[in-house]
C-alpha cells in the first residue's frame, strides 16, 4: 500500500514502500499544482498527474481522502478560491411569490 512521503500545498506524493523500506523504484504517484508553460509558450495553471515505477501505487482508503482534499485545496488556490467566499446563501425568490394583493 502506498503512504504519503511528501505533502506540500503544491504537491503531493504517495509511494509504495517495499518491506525492508527501500524508495528505488517504487511505484509513485505524484500530483502537482501550480502554472505550466504549454508547447506554444502560453501559460496554463492547472494540475499535472505522474505515476511511475513498475507497478501502479495503491492507495488506502484513507489516502485516497487525502488526495481527494488535497485536490480541492489546489483547484481552490489556482482558481483564487476560498472558503470564506464559499459561503452556502439562502437565496430568495421573490418571483416566485403568488401573492398580489399586499395590504397595509
Amino acid at each position: 500500500m502506498a503512504t504519503v512521503v511528501i505533502n506540500q500545498p503544491d504537491r503531493i506524493e504517495f509511494k509504495n514502500l517495499t518491506p525492508a523500506g527501500s524508495a528505488v523504484n517504487a511505484p509513485t504517484a505524484t500530483f502537482q499544482s501550480g502554472e505550466w508553460t504549454i508547447s506554444d509558450n502560453r501559460d496554463e495553471t492547472g494540475i499535472i498527474v505522474d505515476v511511475s515505477g513498475p507497478e501502479t501505487p495503491i492507495l488506502t482508503p484513507a489516502d485516497a481522502r487525502k488526495l481527494a482534499k488535497w485536490l480541492i485545496k489546489a483547484a481552490d488556490e489556482l482558481d483564487g478560491s476560498s472558503k470564506k467566499n464559499n459561503k452556502h446563501r439562502r437565496t430568495s425568490y421573490y418571483e416566485q411569490d403568488e401573492q398580489d394583493d399586499y395590504r397595509l
